[in-house]
């Protein structure tokens, strides 16, 4: 798995600004892994789903579940089950906080 994500960081570097996305969730596919990604709106109250599935109107609270924990807390969390396992990964810049990156495996 740490070379699937070293191969996604080499893809996300090489890629356009527009697409960095999609190269990463293309290169985690590659190796059976999907990726999520859950940005902050302008007030900093909710993620939203940037995902071409549901059209990105899926949104959670940045005060609840796992997604908004990572968020506020800008701590990585991975939860285990049978199925398989998700990692939440908390993306900033700059010390600005951007979202959250969820990698599925299973």
């Amino acid at each position: 798995m740490i070379q699937a994500f070293t191969v996604a960081a080499q893809l996300m570097r090489s890629a356009p600004p527009g697409s960095v996305f999609t190269a990463l969730r293309d290169s985690l596919a590659a190796d059976g892994l999907t990726a999520r990604l859950w940005l902050a709106d302008y007030r900093q109250v909710g993620l939203r789903s940037v995902d071409d599935s549901d059209g990105g109107s899926e949104q959670v609270s940045v005060n609840e579940g796992p997604i908004g924990r990572v968020y506020a807390s800008q701590r990585h969390a991975v939860l285990l089950a049978r199925q398989g396992s998700i990692a939440y990964l908390p993306l900033h810049a700059r010390g600005e906080r951007l979202g959250v990156l969820q990698v599925t495996a299973g």
